[in-house]
């Protein structure tokens, strides 16, 4: 039962109320294929340059135009859960957590960018639901949304996963929780920790149907696919060759998948504390 003692004390347990979506994205690899045609026509022209802040009313968050009522029903699902607050009781948040939804760090310019104006974290620890948690010092008002990483377990052992901010002892549904936050100031005194601000997910879906073989082709040298201004080589596999899928660099964890069967069991693991098996779909 979520939010028991239990859960505070074994943190491999818990599940998540995720509404498990059989998607049918493979409509959407002509689009793909025609975007990397013209973003590769355009790069090709000369270096790229930064514009600055762009003005005007926000163009992303929302879903293409055009899309069939099935597509359409998938989007508004998925934005539905990425803009809900969990709970303790009702969704199993924690029994760590960086945040208690995905818009609150995925916030701007629109839901499912990057880190929001008035940092969410800042707020949660000031607001009246934040249990025994305090605010660590590299979290500020106006600061960016942060998850942090330590370098290193100990002396000789790396380390580089995600260590979660916050806990949920004492909150609503988990009065009796006593489980303490990492120790940041010890850890950031050995100049052990590292940070990272929410990368924004506009476009993952296209960018999902890029094939395997398409990237390794690129990182072999076929310049039919590379173009002139895609240098490297592919970075080779997930972490844990988890469903024998290529990684991509700034997902979570350089997880394989954006799409539903890696998102519940990867990115509401690290940052919710939500965990249950592996997708089957």
């Amino acid at each position: 039962m979520f939010g028991r003692l239990p859960l505070c004390q074994n943190e491999a347990r818990g599940r998540s109320m995720i509404t498990r979506l059989k998607p049918a994205v493979h409509r959407l690899a002509g689009v793909s294929a025609f975007l990397l045609v013209v973003s590769g026509i355009g790069l090709s022209q000369g270096p790229a340059k930064d514009p600055g802040i762009r003005g005007g009313p926000t163009s992303a968050g929302t879903s293409l135009s055009g899309l069939s009522t099935e597509f359409t029903q998938l989007f508004q699902a998925g934005a539905a859960k990425f803009a809900k607050t969990d709970t303790v009781g009702g969704d199993g948040l924690g029994p760590r957590m960086n945040f208690s939804s995905c818009v609150g760090c995925h916030a701007q310019p629109a839901m499912g960018g990057s880190s929001a104006k008035i940092n969410p974290q800042f707020a949660f620890v000031y607001g009246p639901d934040h249990g025994a948690n305090r605010l660590p010092s590299f979290i500020t008002q106006n600061g960016p949304t942060r998850e942090a990483r330590f370098k290193k377990l100990n002396k000789t052992t790396l380390d580089g996963g995600v260590h979660d901010l916050f806990t949920i002892a004492g909150m609503k549904g988990a009065e009796t929780c006593r489980l303490a936050q990492p120790d940041f100031a010890t850890e950031l005194r050995k100049n052990n920790v590292i940070f990272r601000i929410p990368t924004p997910v506009f476009g993952a879906g296209l960018i999902e149907q890029i094939q395997d073989s398409t990237i390794r082709r690129s990182g072999h040298g076929d310049q039919a696919v590379r173009g002139p201004s895609v240098p490297g080589a592919y970075s080779g596999r997930a972490p844990d060759n988890s469903y024998n899928r290529q990684a991509f660099h700034g997902r979570s964890g350089h997880r394989p998948a954006m799409l539903v069967r890696e998102v519940p069991s990867a990115i509401l693991r690290s940052h919710h504390g939500c965990t249950q098996g592996k997708p089957t779909e």
